[in-house]
């Protein structure tokens, strides 16, 4: 009976273990794998949808008077920034990363940020819904974890001032930043929200 037990108990460590690797590490690994094929597909699709300059046409005089244009109010139409995962890149701890946008459906009314646990154990790396999406004025925001080996944020303390961040969403638009601060703090610290520059990233990790 102790060996039956005991191999009782050894099955089930072994199927905690698998499930552990596969939730914690093979998970993440392969969503990230199929979200960056799809990034790929649709950073081409908007290369290759950029419209080709044609050379200027030179206009042949005639007699006829050219009519003079009424002058017009120009219109200023806001381009919204398409919005889906994008791809995080730290070339010091040899990161490339896609960061699940957590869209409005998501959100996880009941945590102050709006994360659910479930999403970040999903993808590994997630943004802060509540704060400004990569290209906006304002704060971008990045939480992952960092406390398994394997985790995409488990290097993230080998960061050092004037390391470089790039940051290219789905449109093509690639935005750079410049590492000039490392701080621990309390989730709670009013410093976690506060910025003084029009662009800034934080990297999160706990």
């Amino acid at each position: 009976m102790y060996i039956f037990g005991g191999n009782l108990i050894t099955v089930a460590l072994l199927i905690f273990l698998s499930y552990f690797v596969w939730d914690q590490q093979l998970k993440p690994l392969w969503l990230h794998n199929q979200a960056k094929k799809q990034f790929a597909s649709q950073l081409s699709q908007a290369t290759n949808s950029t419209p080709t300059p044609q050379p200027a046409q030179t206009a042949t005089p005639t007699n006829t008077p050219t009519p003079q244009p009424t002058p017009v109010e120009p219109v200023i139409v806001a381009t919204e920034i398409p919005k889906g995962s994008f791809l995080l890149e730290i070339p010091n701890i040899q990161l490339s990363w896609m960061v699940h946008h957590i869209n409005p459906t998501e959100i996880d009314e009941t945590d102050p940020w709006g994360i659910k646990k479930s999403l970040l154990d999903e993808y590994g790396v997630v943004d802060y819904p509540y704060l400004q999406y990569p290209g906006e004025k304002g704060m971008v925001s990045i939480a992952g974890h960092a406390n398994i080996s394997g985790n995409p944020f488990w290097y993230l303390s080998w960061l050092g001032v004037n390391d470089k961040i790039t940051i290219t969403t789905q449109d093509g638009t690639i935005t750079n930043y410049t590492v000039y601060q490392k701080v621990i703090v309390d989730p709670d610290d009013p410093i976690f929200w506060e910025t003084k520059y029009t662009h800034e990233l934080r990297l999160v990790s706990c």
